[in-house]
């Protein structure tokens, strides 16, 4: 991952979602990982389940660097159609 904090790696979380074709946010499904502080290849053990009852739905994988006193940083996103 690049280092994108002035000390130290970057402190990793990812946010994991399913979005249905229309984007309605009230449909959207969604789980993330805990924090990885400090790493430079972060590596998390969770298992998730996402519901999908349309398979013209996505799956929507954001990285994110954890940010103490502002907001955190998107880092990657990666979009994969379920269909």
């Amino acid at each position: 991952l690049p280092k994108v904090d002035t000390i130290g790696w970057i402190d990793a979380y990812c946010q994991c979602q399913v979005v249905h074709k229309d984007d309605d946010p009230s449909k959207q499904v969604q789980d993330k990982t805990g924090i990885v502080k400090k790493e430079e290849n972060p590596k998390w053990d969770k298992d998730m389940t996402l519901a999908v009852d349309n398979p013209a739905a996505r799956f929507e994988l954001t990285l994110f660097d954890w940010e103490r006193f502002h907001d955190d940083r998107p880092v990657g996103y990666l979009e994969v159609p379920i269909d």
